[in-house]
């Protein structure tokens, strides 16, 4: 029997002018005079209704580039707070506040990126967010030939660090969420119990006598 991984919340990266990507970040005049400014010149440089108007007309170096293309999927980028909603609502989208402002999203983020003193952050939900709600992830950790994983918890430091799944498994899905949750009986078992038997170690992931545990007793 196969058992397929399930990630906990949205696959996506985060976007700002500190991170890797951001919406300007191929656009040329973005690279050849602004990416290597200190931040507060930066900001400074970018205020500029010249170089506002430049940057938001210019075609970027390469707009195929995937991870490019997805920091101006407006409609599934987001506001990162600092406490880091990372099931958003729609609504709350840079497609959908840039609508409601009556603005082009792409001047909208703009804006917003000079927010706090050029640090402002945005996640970009790119899969595992269908339909705008976590609902069919839900689904999918409750399933009985699932466990909840990550495959490439290394692989793109770059755009977002997904190693604190298990902590947002335990604070999102049993307490933070908006509607559905698990409990924490629930939680905690699908990150010990059930991977534990998905790779044949079934003398882990309970307290019991006999089971392993990560301590070792004198």
């Amino acid at each position: 029997m196969c058992t397929a991984q399930v990630f906990p919340r949205p696959i996506g990266l985060v976007l700002g002018l500190d991170t890797t990507v951001n919406p300007f970040s191929l656009s040329p005049t973005y690279v050849a005079e602004l990416a290597g400014l200190p931040m507060q010149v930066r900001v400074a440089r970018m205020r500029d209704p010249a170089m506002k108007a430049v940057l938001l007309a210019e075609q970027p170096n390469d707009a195929s580039t995937p991870i490019y293309a997805m920091s101006r999927n407006f409609a599934k980028v987001f506001p990162l707070q600092s406490a880091g909603d990372y099931d958003p609502d729609p609504e709350n989208s840079i497609l959908a506040l840039a609508t409601r402002a009556g603005q082009d999203p792409l001047i909208y983020i703009y804006d917003r990126l000079l927010e706090s003193s050029g640090y402002a952050l945005f996640s970009a939900a790119i899969a595992n967010f269908a339909n705008g709600s976590l609902g069919a992830v839900q689904e999918m950790i409750a399933h009985p030939d699932t466990i909840v994983a990550l495959r490439d918890g290394g692989a793109h430091y770059g755009v977002i660090c997904d190693a604190g799944y298990p902590t947002f498994l335990l604070s999102h899905w049993t307490r933070d969420r908006r509607g559905s949750k698990f409990s924490v009986a629930q939680a905690v078992k699908s990150l010990s119990r059930d991977p534990a038997l998905a790779v044949g170690l079934n003398d882990r992931g309970l307290l019991a006598k006999g089971y392993k545990s990560r301590h070792k007793h004198s």
